[in-house]
């Protein structure tokens, strides 16, 4: 399906921003010119010239210490995987999410700008420490601002945020990578997604997702209401950990080749457990899940395919009560 377009930044400290390490252009001009004129009367004139001019341009700053500066540089990032060293920043303390607890590690800042009807997600996972993500629409300590946050795992945890830009036109948000506990701080591998959410077709049975093609990397939608199977029940168990999930389930399937890692998080209307298993219609055959956030709220899993051979897999999204239907669910893919 879609390819990602990567963008390697390598970040480090000070307090006007912080550089990725390939951005500018080094331009070098050298101009040499040498004449010599020599006859048989033995007279010689020699003229040598040399100008040298290094002229160095300094690319565009992505990241800062502190918010309204990340806003006032107008520098967004792009689609992509990113890499942020938090060592050397300071804390700036912003207003505490609802769905996030108050961190109070130090953090850094971007602005990502998302069309008119398109959908960012950002997920990753804070190396060392416990990590915090937050998207806001403005800067300051209003809890009001904060358009999506996570905080559901713990050290080295995936962290992830889905937000709709439900206008016409393009909004800016300002994403804090952020860290929990203030004696460590660690580096920041996350992934940015800025797309229209594809209508995926979403199989009511582990049956009907077999006869599917495979998707790609990409935030795919869904509406569950109607999904009335229940052929999925995976229960408590290692390396699952999933509640009890009665209700309506959606399945995609997903190809892993060897050597990949698969990232993939869940938004959901109502409570709901993220799945994923090598066969949808054998419960122990799962092979990572999340059942962690209450009600509304954000599921993530992560899977590397330590194999050679590419494996077929099997994307469960299911509910807790069959009572509160899906509605209205998103779910993204990364792979790397």
């Amino acid at each position: 399906m879609r390819k990602l377009a990567w963008l390697a930044l390598l970040v480090g400290g000070c307090d006007q921003g912080f550089e990725p390490v390939d951005s500018g252009n080094n331009d070098t001009d050298t101009d040499t010119n040498t004449d010599s004129d020599s006859d048989s009367d033995s007279d010689s004139d020699s003229d040598s010239d040399s100008d040298s001019d290094s002229d160095t341009d300094v690319g565009p700053v992505y990241f800062y210490d502190e918010c309204n500066t990340a806003r006032q540089a107008n520098e967004p990032i792009g689609a992509g995987e990113i890499e942020i060293v938090l060592a050397g920043a300071t804390h700036e303390a912003m207003g505490v999410c609802p769905t996030t607890e108050k961190a109070d590690g130090v953090d850094m800042f971007a602005t990502v700008e998302v069309p008119g009807r398109q959908t960012l997600f950002v997920g990753g996972t804070l190396t060392g420490n416990d990590g915090v993500l937050s998207v806001w629409d403005k800067c300051g300590s209003s809890s009001n601002a904060c358009k999506g946050g996570s905080d559901v795992t713990f050290t080295d945890g995936y962290e992830a945020v889905f937000v709709d830009n439900t206008s016409a036109g393009p909004q800016e948000y300002v994403v804090a990578f952020d860290a929990y506990d203030s004696g460590n701080q660690g580096t920041w591998k996350a992934q940015v997604l800025v797309e229209e959410a594809d209508d995926a077709t979403w199989a009511d049975s582990c049956s009907q997702a077999k006869a599917l093609s495979a998707v790609g990397e990409g935030i795919y939608r869904g509406d569950l209401s109607k999904y009335l199977a229940d052929d999925v029940a995976v229960g408590f168990q290692e390396p699952c950990f999933v509640f009890g999930t009665p209700g309506a389930e959606g399945i995609l399937r997903v190809t892993v080749a060897g050597g990949q890692t698969l990232h993939a998080a869940l938004y959901s209307s109502a409570d709901a457990a993220l799945m994923l298993m090598t066969d949808c219609a054998d419960d122990n055959t799962c092979v990572a899940g999340s059942d962690l956030a209450l009600n509304e709220g954000v599921e993530s899993i992560s899977y590397t395919n330590t194999d050679s051979a590419t494996v077929d897999l099997f994307l469960v999204v299911d509910g807790y009560d069959p009572d509160d239907q899906l509605d209205d669910v998103l779910l993204a893919i990364d792979l790397e």
